[in-house]
């Protein structure tokens, strides 16, 4: 029924747009740890772990390091402090960071271990410890840090044949298939071009993976998200890009959202890429900015369908819809649906 009064024009939803990786694309793991110091993945529905000592969909250079870590006694000792861990594959570096979330304030013993397991790991960058109500702590200079490792990826767009190095804080949100980020983000771009775009509103803009791309588009990008370090990558990724018509504010979506409906601000064009659960604050709030068209980027088929009946029921219609496969061997879909004001 929802389907019906969201669609009542002649549509067809697109061939899915494919990985050109269907192993071996995931640049991040995360592991859960039990109480006895296994770790490995959760089982669905449930916080019963499965260990694990090799991921099919992982980079190799992660996998090189797992299997190093599963035979280290150090990181055995380190591992039973930690509620989980993650590996973070660089891709300027070609190298991997380890960052245990630890339990407690780090030791001297710790950070021994940690040496060692620095020194005896090939492939290991860096190894840090995200320490609850403390922050980040790096095990070798024993120092708290106030930022994360900075992480990098150069992103071709074919459309205006140009290239962009973009970067986040390690632990920072990022796409986990960056070779089909691109493709993404090269889709995006076309359907920002397809109609008016010399101002363009970019929503949960994260390190600006939309927002920079479309700023060698348009006159005007204005990205928001709520976080601070997507915020301050997005801003040194302008800055390393020299763009001077692209600006982030740190503020909550729906509170900047309201705002700029209340000063009378309007966009020619809305991007938004919202976590799973949507974004119904919003939704009513948006056709009063008045933009002629809106691209939604969704990681969630349910939350996406709400949306996209409020908009509908505001004048806007689906003129394109197109599923990306983001996550190969898995269930989960990316939607990008392109909506033109009617």
């Amino acid at each position: 029924a929802g389907g019906d009064r969201l669609l009542p024009h002649r549509f067809s939803i697109e061939t899915p747009l494919p990985s050109g990786e269907q192993f071996g694309y995931r640049q991040r793991l995360r592991f859960q740890v039990d109480k006895t110091g296994s770790y490995g993945f959760y089982h669905p529905e449930s916080q019963r772990i499965e260990p694990v000592s090799q991921c099919l969909l992982a980079k190799n250079e992660l996998n090189h390091v797992l299997c190093q870590l599963h035979d280290s006694g150090s990181f055995k000792k380190l591992v039973s402090h930690c509620s989980g861990f993650e590996l973070l594959f660089n891709p300027a570096a070609k190298d991997t960071v380890l960052l245990l979330h630890f339990h407690r304030k780090p030791r001297p013993g710790d950070c021994l271990h940690a040496e060692d397991l620095k020194n005896s790991t090939d492939g290991l960058a860096a190894l840090l410890m995200q320490v609850d109500k403390y922050g980040l702590y790096d095990p070798l200079t024993q120092n708290f840090s106030p930022r994360q490792p900075i992480f990098s990826h150069m992103t071709a767009i074919a459309a205006l044949k140009s290239k962009l190095n973009l970067s986040w804080e390690a632990g920072g949100f990022c796409q986990v298939n960056l070779e089909q980020n691109s493709r993404l983000i090269n889709l995006v771009v076309a359907m920002a071009a397809s109609g008016p775009h010399r101002t363009i509103l970019d929503l949960f803009c994260g390190y600006g993976n939309f927002s920079l791309p479309l700023a060698l588009l348009a006159e005007k990008v204005l990205g928001i998200d709520s976080q601070n370090a997507a915020i301050r990558s997005a801003r040194q990724n302008v800055a390393q890009a020299g763009n001077r018509n692209c600006l982030f504010e740190k503020r909550p979506v729906p509170d900047a959202v309201r705002s700029l409906v209340a000063a009378g601000e309007t966009f020619e064009t809305i991007v938004l890429d919202p976590p799973r659960q949507g974004a119904p604050e919003v939704m009513s709030l948006l056709p009063k900015l008045e933009a002629q068209q809106i691209i939604y980027i969704s990681c969630d088929p349910a939350t996406l369908a709400r949306d996209l009946v409020t908009l509908h029921g505001a004048g806007y219609q689906v003129s394109r819809l197109v599923p990306v496969d983001m996550f190969p061997q898995t269930h989960h879909l990316e939607s990008v649906v392109l909506l033109k004001r009617a």
